[in-house]
């Protein structure tokens, strides 16, 4: 069984990133602690049991061309959906045959919760790592399924909820794994830092 996990991430653009954090330190440290997360985050989820593929957003052609590396495939969709789905259905188009998707703001997640997710595709449609603030943090397929990317108020405590109302409505099956969050606040990092050693990763400093 091929399977990918697909990391969606912004590149570190001063101003661009971290934005609430940057109010409190700075641009450049929020820039600084951005870039770390992508690094954590890569390092975090390596695995021979998945490939890693970097969907990354673009601000500009003409801005990120010199950013760009070639295990980097562009974010593409006029909002979250569009660009899941898109990712999704390009990689299901290489003939993997699971397929995980998460964020640079999570930094906390690891191989653990990773192989946690790929294993609840083994018999199942869907896999949703539920957020606290009503988002999910990860989302993984066992087949292409655009559907429930759409009609969603993404940016909004009902995400999860929305999207767990469309698993329902078109009768798939979905496994659920537990709470997690973004890292979006200092009180978020903060928390981040506290929890850190417990999930044996290593806080930015």
């Amino acid at each position: 069984m091929r399977q990918a996990l697909l990391v969606f991430m912004k590149y570190p653009v001063l101003g661009r990133v971290k934005t609430r954090i940057a109010k409190v330190w700075g641009d450049h440290q929020a820039m600084e602690l951005h870039q770390e997360f992508i690094e954590l985050t890569l390092r975090n989820v390596q695995s021979d049991e998945w490939e890693v593929l970097r969907f990354v957003a673009l601000y500009g052609e003409e801005e990120m061309k010199p950013r760009a590396e070639s295990a980097a495939f562009p974010q593409q969709g006029n909002d979250l959906g569009e660009r899941l789905a898109h990712a999704f259905k390009q990689t299901f188009k290489k003939r993997y045959h699971r397929v995980v998707a998460i964020g640079s703001d999570s930094p906390w997640i690891s191989i653990r919760e990773i192989g946690e997710a790929f294993n609840g595709l083994q018999q199942n449609d869907l896999v949703l790592g539920p957020a606290e603030d009503g988002g999910y943090y990860l989302i993984g397929m066992s087949r292409y399924l655009p559907e429930v990317f759409q009609g969603i108020h993404w940016g909004t405590p009902e995400v999860f909820q929305q999207t767990r109302a469309i698993i329902q409505q078109k009768k798939l099956s979905m496994a659920a794994l537990p709470i997690g969050y973004d890292i979006d606040t200092i009180e978020d990092y903060e928390r981040f830092v506290r929890e850190s050693a417990k999930r044996e990763v290593v806080p930015w400093k």
